[in-house]
């Protein structure tokens, strides 16, 4: 079932699983847009890179999309799919706006729409955001989830979009129970399925609902991590809130902590001490991390020399 809407996303397994749920439900847009990262100002280059592949045309697989290279679901959809670096650009705005399109949807995308890009869309602009909102507006909900244990933020929110980020009125949304042995990458996988179900369901419902107007509750912006975020505070984590922290982001967001004027990496939590406890600030003893806790000693094994 072709309907008149226009996808939007990454080569992300957010994105990916997504879209294999439309598969499983037939549901296949008018064209896939891909966001690329921001062009290099040095390397000028085409603000889009079309592919055709309904008619079989310059399908060419590329080891820079990595393991959840959206290409062949858009064979699969039979649509041809853009890559752009700047999907506001009045050259990708005059494609999209040739497919005539009734709506969007977007899955993850990198980039804020203009006013331009979403009157091409008269019916309705619909985003997927990885958590429950109101809670976790922004890029980058799932680190936060884990970093300020907000996990009654975790799932996934079908929504309007308007000219500000991921406020717009709400349709429906799926909580996600995350569970001690949970990484991040199976939150972002389960989301991505979880989104796509939304989705179905709204289209199978025959209408696009108006939604429910956000209510002003608000934590923090989500925003992209940096080295800084990676950070841990001793004083006000328990051992219990340390352990799902490294169980859920160190392979993907690899976590520190600083003592004095010192900074080691955290590999893994090797013990639970509630009864020990230190003279001193911290204990090294090879890559060994006796740390104080809240609530008790953590034995933490440490990745190599500190930084």
């Amino acid at each position: 079932m072709r309907l008149p809407f226009i996808l939007f996303g990454q080569h992300t397994v957010y994105t990916y699983r997504a879209i294999e749920v439309l598969l499983e439900q037939g549901i296949f847009p008018l064209l896939l847009v891909v966001g690329l990262p921001p062009k290099n100002p040095q390397k000028p280059r085409d603000p889009l890179q079309y592919f055709q592949f309904s008619r079989g045309e310059r399908y060419i697989p590329s080891l820079t999309r990595g393991p959840y290279d959206l290409s062949p679901l858009a064979i699969r959809m039979g649509c041809d799919m853009l890559e752009t670096h700047d999907v506001n650009n009045p050259a990708v705005l005059a494609h999209i706006a040739g497919q005539r399109p009734s709506f969007f949807l977007t899955i993850g995308f990198n980039t804020l729409f203009s006013q331009n890009l979403l009157s091409l869309a008269p019916s309705a602009a619909l985003n997927l955001h990885p958590s429950l909102l109101p809670l976790l507006r922004g890029p980058a909900p799932f680190f936060w989830i884990w970093k300020k244990g907000l996990y009654e933020a975790s799932g996934v929110t079908l929504h309007h979009m308007n000219e500000r980020a991921d406020r717009g009125a709400i349709i429906s949304q799926a909580a996600l129970q995350i569970t001690e042995k949970m990484h991040i990458i199976d939150y972002i996988d389960h989301c991505g399925r979880l989104g796509g179900e939304l989705f179905a369901k709204m289209i199978k419902s025959g209408t696009i609902p108006a939604g429910e107007p956000q209510p002003e509750k608000h934590t923090f912006w989500a925003r992209r991590p940096n080295f800084a975020d990676r950070a841990i505070d001793p004083e006000k984590l328990t051992m219990d809130e340390l352990e799902l922290m490294l169980t859920g982001l160190n392979d993907s967001y690899p976590l520190h902590v600083n003592l004095g004027i010192d900074c080691y990496y955290l590999k893994k939590l090797l013990e639970k001490r509630p009864d020990m406890k230190l003279a001193g600030q911290y204990l090294l003893k090879g890559d060994t991390l006796y740390l104080p806790l809240k609530d008790g000693m953590a034995v933490l094994q440490i990745n190599g020399d500190e930084a």
